[in-house]
């Protein structure tokens, strides 16, 4: 996923790493 972060904010990389490890779906803030 390391792809993701050059165009994602680090909170919602965070939300996307968490959330795939969680196996949940994300839930982007967009902050």
């Amino acid at each position: 996923a390391a792809w993701n972060a050059a165009f994602l904010p680090s909170d919602d990389l965070r939300e996307a790493m968490l959330a795939f490890v969680e196996k949940r779906p994300p839930t982007f803030s967009g902050q």
